[in-house]
């Protein structure tokens, strides 16, 4: 069984409360552990140091104290809890979707479908899916509950399973780590992280840089990345949007720049 990384409660003490930090599992029954609680498994020990990161240090925190904004598991690996991770969810409309006698308290667009959490009383709780538009009359594989803090569990879980359905053939034949501060790329393109936390790639003279978007205060979840350029002899990349998370935009951004006929003039980006 191949090791795998999982984030958990940091062990630093008073002042870390709030924060995660990286943890190997080698062991397959610790990875279903994992799996079962709502943490998330990564294959390389960089990945796990870049999310531990972003989740301590999320957009808008001030200062150095770490604030993650997800949650810690009951259960525990190395005697620390596992973390979960807070799920991108939009809160029930102004006008509540009913359906059955069901009210819809969450929801969540994800895996084109939309995941709803739905309450009938104090004790029946539903976690499922209906269509990305509409009012439907019934949903998709109901799970129930009777508890709002096992609902809203079922609901993480769900989410995360749904999520992994619309990821990609894995990116590690095509993307591997070289290190902490290189990613190598298809074509031989290096992309080299920047103090400033940018990654920079260099083909045929010019040079191309991912930055990380800005939230604002009405979007949920990662933000993604831009791709900018400078030196193409006609015409640059400027605030392309690329996907959210880091090896996936490195993915399309090397795509977009092997796309690019650089051995002649008169070339534009194509997205």
């Amino acid at each position: 069984m191949a090791t795998m990384y999982t984030l958990i409660q940091h062990s630093g003490g008073v002042g870390f409360e709030r924060a995660v930090e990286e943890f190997a599992v080698s062991r397959k029954a610790n990875q279903d552990r994992v799996i079962r609680a709502g943490g998330v498994l990564f294959d390389t020990y960089s990945a796990a140091s870049d999310a531990a990161m972003e989740e301590n240090y999320p957009p808008g925190t001030e200062g150095i104290v770490p604030q993650v904004r997800g949650t810690f598991a009951d259960a525990r690996l190395n005697g620390l809890r596992i973390y979960v991770p807070p799920v991108p969810s939009t809160p029930a409309p102004a006008v509540p979707i009913v359906i059955r006698g069901w009210e819809v308290k969450l929801m969540a667009l994800v895996a084109g479908r939309r995941l709803i959490l739905a309450q009938r009383s104090e004790t029946e709780f539903v976690v499922a899916t209906i269509p990305a538009e509409g009012t439907p009359d019934e949903w998709d594989l109901g799970t129930y509950r009777s508890s709002p803090e096992a609902a809203a569990t079922a609901f993480g879980a769900r989410y995360r399973s749904l999520a992994s359905l619309m990821e990609r053939v894995p990116m590690a034949k095509r993307i591997q780590w070289s290190g902490k501060k290189l990613i190598e790329a298809d074509g031989g393109i290096g992309w080299e992280r920047q103090e400033n936390g940018k990654y920079q790639a260099e083909l045929f003279g010019v040079t191309y840089e991912l930055e990380k978007r800005r939230r604002s205060e009405a979007e949920r979840g990662d933000p993604g990345w831009y791709l900018y350029s400078s030196g193409a002899p006609d015409g640059n990349f400027f605030r392309d949007y690329a996907s959210r998370t880091l090896m996936a935009a490195i993915d399309e951004a090397t795509t977009m720049l092997l796309k690019l006929d650089l051995r002649g003039p008169g070339y534009e980006p194509v997205r």
